[in-house]
């Protein structure tokens, strides 16, 4: 298995996504828009053929720590599996294949079976995953953990060269970080050419960056700096960084035990303090 990209005729990129060798002359591409028309437009002229089976392979990952243990505990022996790799296992009469990879950065597989075997697949690691506290998550939960990982995703992070409705919004491999992938001595690749250009001419307009806040105040400069002559501080400001469940679940704490005591606490009148 390979992480790769591919772009249009100009070197602009149109997805990024996972190539799988399932055999001497069997390859599997997996991404996040539809591509089936191009890539049957470039295979023009090549003894090649192309399928769409989208809806032909059901697709679960199963992502964290705990991962490879709920996934011996349904029978499946992964702990040789090296990242970017595969292994295929029987599973109540069909196969299931499982890679070790994942969009969060944390130890993680990804199973890909029929679609028959998709529900029992998924109520077998449930329950081999309820000591683990295994849960079912959506795809605001696996954003957090894709952008504190500097993982791209196209429509978010980039927009696909031909769903781009203005020029100045597409972007080349340099552009979004992906140019560590090029291989400029395999040879002749389509748009090898766009691409040398851009590099020795030093082209690129654009950069995608990350953004680390610092502490769990507003990102706005002015912000601290109306503070700063005010002679002011947040209300809350614990320092903390973007990303840092564990300083988050501590504000949590200090909030409730901050309220608790508000609430408790007695008034001057209450206490027999005299006012002044």
């Amino acid at each position: 298995m390979h992480y790769t990209a591919w772009c249009d005729d100009a070197g602009k990129i149109l997805d990024d996504g996972t190539l799988v060798r399932l055999g001497a002359d069997d390859y599997r591409l997996s991404c996040q828009e539809r591509h089936l028309p191009w890539l049957l437009d470039n295979a023009f002229g090549y003894q090649v053929n192309i399928v769409d089976e989208s809806t032909d392979i059901a697709a679960l990952s199963l992502q964290g720590p705990t991962s490879a243990a709920i996934l011996r505990l349904a029978g499946f022996q992964v702990s040789e599996l090296k990242p970017f790799r595969l292994a295929s296992f029987d599973f109540q009469g069909g196969s299931l294949m499982i890679s070790r990879t994942g969009f969060t950065a944390d130890l993680g597989y990804e199973l890909w079976v029929p679609p028959d075997l998709a529900l029992p697949l998924r109520d077998h690691l449930m329950a081999c995953g309820a000591l683990h506290g295994l849960r079912p998550i959506g795809s605001n939960a696996l954003d957090l953990a894709r952008i504190e990982s500097g993982f791209i995703l196209a429509n978010l992070d980039f927009v696909p060269a031909e769903q781009a409705i203005r020029e100045d919004r597409r972007r080349s491999p340099f552009e979004i970080g992906l140019d560590w992938m090029l291989d400029w001595h395999k040879g002749h690749f389509c748009v090898r050419r766009a691409l040398i250009q851009e590099r020795d001419h030093q082209t690129s307009r654009w950069s995608l960056v990350a953004l680390d806040i610092e502490g769990n105040v507003s990102a706005e400069g002015a912000h601290r700096a109306l503070l700063g002559k005010l002679g002011r501080a947040p209300l809350l400001d614990l320092g903390l960084r973007l990303g840092e469940g564990s300083g988050a679940a501590l504000a949590i704490s200090i909030m409730q035990a901050a309220v608790a005591c508000h609430s408790g606490m007695a008034t001057f009148a209450e206490a027999g303090v005299a006012a002044g």
